[in-house]
């Protein structure tokens, strides 16, 4: 929980000089992006290409057992683990969605994964930089604006609740300039120069005395 950044264990992306996007490792969340679930391959270990994203991407990060990746016309695409909306699109299990409310996520009522990179339109085309966290995901916007969700505590919103649509940080104002997760927090870097962060702090990565 202390790096700034967290890439997950069982994932690596990469992208290639032709921006194409490849994933390796284990499949155990149907991480690997590939439109199969764990069942059926449980894991590569050999680079697989996703072809669902053909189109530009200039970014791509790994939590755990979830990755995202940014196209160069501002699309956010996510796939993988949902177990705590960590891929954002608002969704519960149908059989659970009765549990939900304020459009939050309890650890009752959890998303399913999502085995092929799937846009995340509510971000629109305005997203420049992308952040993961173990269980959590941060966007910084065109703006200067950072939206978080995911796993509650690590956002930055003013509770722990889990959130399953993007959130705007709304501390944080929109003089944004650049972003980092820890695996479950998260670092703003201000226009002034200065540094915001907030999340869990049981090993005082904070550091805030």
């Amino acid at each position: 929980r202390g790096v700034i950044r967290t890439a997950s264990v069982t994932l690596t992306n990469v992208e290639t000089a032709s921006t194409s996007v490849w994933s390796m490792g284990s499949n155990a969340a149907s991480h690997l992006g590939i439109g199969v679930d764990s069942y059926d391959t449980p894991w590569s270990n050999t680079p697989v290409h996703l072809p669902e994203l053909g189109i530009r991407v200039v970014q791509v990060d790994a939590g755990l057992y979830f990755s995202v990746a940014l196209t160069a016309s501002g699309e956010v695409y996510l796939w993988g683990d949902n177990g705590d909306g960590q891929l954002g699109n608002g969704q519960c299990s149908p059989d659970l969605m009765n549990v939900c409310a304020n459009g939050c996520c309890c650890s009752a009522c959890t998303g399913q994964p999502v085995p092929t990179p799937t846009r995340l339109a509510a971000l629109g085309t305005d997203t420049v930089q992308l952040a993961l966290g173990a269980y959590h995901a941060l966007a910084l916007q065109r703006d200067g604006t950072v939206y978080a969700w995911g796993a509650g505590g690590a956002l930055g919103v003013g509770d722990n609740i889990n959130r399953n649509s993007p959130t705007e940080i709304a501390a944080l104002g929109t003089d944004n300039e650049y972003i980092a997760a820890q695996a479950s927090g998260g670092i703003a870097l201000k226009s002034d120069g200065h540094l915001w962060n907030w999340g869990w702090n049981d090993w005082n990565q904070l550091a805030d005395g």
